[in-house]
């Protein structure tokens, strides 16, 4: 006779309840699997992504958005090791998810040839998966529930009668506003409720020891430091400044306004010396400055060897204003285009790290000899010693790891204390102490 619990999930037979009732869920699968890091990570990102998008993540942008979430949660050193293709296989890991019906993938519709060459899947998560992800993300979010509880029942009660005086006045907008209100404080402190009433019941389980019971119950409503008067301090430590917080956006009507830097003004034009400077503060802070004279193109060659004092006025428009003198010769503004300059500053610093990196391997040939016996260096060399130099010369020690933690150099004096050399590059040399050197990664 077969047994029927004893046998795998996937031999035994269809369960006649779920021809009655739901059954098995593959969305919250991701949580239970031993890649469940991984795939937690990828539903984080698509789900802040539905914050400022409805349009889902392409595999390049899923992809960059897991190095981006990993930075801000590991070392540096740790991300490119779990980038890895051989620790996070991103391909398998969509297609599971997309498999378990926590994504939607669909693809994007090619408009040109360099379309077909590409990865054009969409991924979006589902409506219900994107429900489990937040609720599993919010369960050990109880700091707002534990406020709702605490001020819910007067808070319910300020409302009803509120809603009664509007009653009585007919006023059925303001009484169904304050009917609103009422339930949802009721549901709130509901759900404070229940939160509550879990963690006592997991705090309290066990065998039915009475003993034990009370000396929870204490704990929690007991004594001058007890939990609930802990959180009573809390609650009554936030009513000032939340009040003080709200007394201010009903000042400015919730407008930002620029009270502090006229209140900056004043005491700056309080404290000048003399009047002068404070009619200087004061015109250089409202922009009101001195007449200037403009050169403004003429209609004809004939005018344009009049003087400015005897040159009539002219009347200065507010495009020339915003736009300068671009606004009188008729000119469509344009953006400036600093393309080239982009490019030379990317080859130059793509040059100087060549430059450094070749420098590094120069200097760690050069580990465990003195300066003596160098010789001729490059320009690039000599700039990293001098660089070395000063990081150990800083910590008055004969070892120091550089900043970036790659490499500890080491100076060591050497036997006779006059013995000296010098170093020759390009740019010039240096003349030092012959100390010995050495570099080894740290």
């Amino acid at each position: 006779m077969i047994d029927h619990d004893e046998m795998p999930e996937t031999e035994a037979p269809a369960d006649p309840w779920s021809a009655l009732l739901p059954g098995q869920e593959l969305v919250p699968a991701y949580l239970t699997s031993r890649f469940a890091a991984q795939y937690r990570v990828i539903v984080d990102v698509l789900l802040a992504e539905q914050d400022t998008s409805l349009t889902g993540l392409s595999y390049d942008e899923v992809a960059a958005g897991v190095r981006a979430r990993l930075a801000g949660q590991v070392p540096a050193d740790v991300v490119d090791r779990l980038l890895a293709p051989e620790v996070l296989h991103l391909d398998a890991r969509l297609e599971r998810l997309v498999q378990w019906r926590v994504l939607t993938r669909w693809q994007e519709p090619a408009r040109s040839g360099e379309d077909f060459l590409r990865r054009r899947d969409r991924y979006q998560l589902t409506p219900r998966a994107a429900g489990l992800h937040v609720f599993w993300s919010s369960v050990d979010d109880t700091e707002e529930a534990t406020g709702d509880l605490t001020l819910a029942p007067r808070a319910i009660h300020e409302r009803l009668i509120a809603f009664a005086e509007s009653i009585r006045q007919a006023v059925y907008t303001d009484a169904a506003t304050e009917f609103q209100q009422v339930g949802a404080m009721h549901q709130a402190m509901a759900t404070a409720a229940r939160g509550w009433q879990r963690t006592l019941a997991h705090a309290l389980s066990g065998g039915p020891d009475r003993e034990h019971t009370w000396e929870a119950l204490g704990s929690w409503f007991g004594g001058a430091d007890s939990q609930a008067r802990r959180l009573r301090r809390q609650l009554r430590d936030l009513v000032a400044p939340w009040a003080r917080n709200m007394n201010l956006l009903l000042d400015t009507g919730g407008a930002v306004t620029r009270r502090a830097e006229l209140l900056a003004l004043a005491v700056a034009v309080e404290r000048a010396p003399d009047d002068e400077s404070a009619w200087r503060i004061w015109d250089t802070a409202v922009g009101a400055f001195s007449a200037r004279h403009l050169l403004l193109a003429q209609d004809s060659a004939d005018e344009s060897d009049l003087s400015w004092t005897n040159a009539p006025p002219a009347p200065v428009t507010a495009r020339f204003r915003e736009q300068g003198a671009r606004a009188a010769v008729g000119r469509r503004t344009k953006i400036p285009d600093y393309s080239t300059g982009k490019s030379a500053a990317r080859r130059a610093r793509l040059a100087a790290q060549a430059a450094r990196s070749g420098a590094e391997a120069a200097l760690r040939q050069r580990s465990g000899t003195h300066l003596a016996e160098w010789g001729e260096i490059t320009d690039a060399e000599l700039n990293l010693l001098l660089e070395f130099v000063g990081v150990v010369r800083r910590t008055r020690s004969e070892s120091a790891v550089t900043g970036d933690g790659r490499w500890r150099i080491t100076l060591r004096r050497p036997p006779q204390a006059h013995d000296t050399t010098s170093l020759r590059a390009d740019s010039g040399s240096m003349t030092s102490l012959n100390w010995y050197f050495g570099m080894e990664p740290a």
